[in-house]
């Protein structure tokens, strides 16, 4: 009888454990956007030459450098990183550069704020001239079809770990 319990106690922690893990496959945007996006499009590629890829969807993620409500909707700029195959910024390789992410609706500044960070599928539009410092840029324009607050890092690092406290080497 006893170990009938153990067992079953077992069966649960194996079945929280799964739970926890499939809760991190989870993707930036709905599967239906991820679908979307043209296959083997990158926000570098757009980058570096808008034009050819007008039309295409691409994967863009990365923090909002600024925001601008629109009677037409509202503008975000966006400093593009390279995107893992889940839609999120990784952040582990330098920028690629900035964006100009259109919206069809007006967008809440206290939400979308510089420095959190957004995905979004978005078709590319074509390129625009901006000044920055005193230098002419172009940067490619690209209409949102989906856009996603991704969550915010943590405030602070907890001391706090939890954990098995197995160690030990064979």
């Amino acid at each position: 009888m006893r170990w009938n319990r153990l067992a079953r106690h077992g069966l649960h922690l194996g079945l929280c454990w799964a739970l926890w893990h499939l809760g991190g496959c989870a993707t930036a945007l709905s599967g239906t956007a991820m679908d979307g996006v043209t296959p083997g499009i990158t926000p570098g590629a757009v980058l570096d030459d808008p034009r050819s890829h007008i039309g295409q969807v691409v994967l863009l993620a990365g923090p909002i450098l600024g925001l601008e409500n629109r009677r037409d909707g509202a503008m975000l700029e966006i400093l593009g990183y390279p995107t893992t195959a889940r839609g999120f910024p990784d952040t582990s390789e330098p920028a690629l550069g900035r964006f100009l992410l259109r919206h069809p609706a007006a967008l809440d500044p206290k939400a979308y704020w510089p420095g959190r960070s957004i995905a979004a599928a978005a078709r590319v539009e074509g390129e625009r001239e901006t000044t920055l410092g005193g230098t002419v840029q172009r940067r490619p324009v690209l209409r949102s079809l989906e856009l996603k607050l991704l969550p915010e890092p943590a405030l602070y690092d907890s001391p706090i770990l939890i954990g098995i406290g197995v160690m030990g080497g064979f």
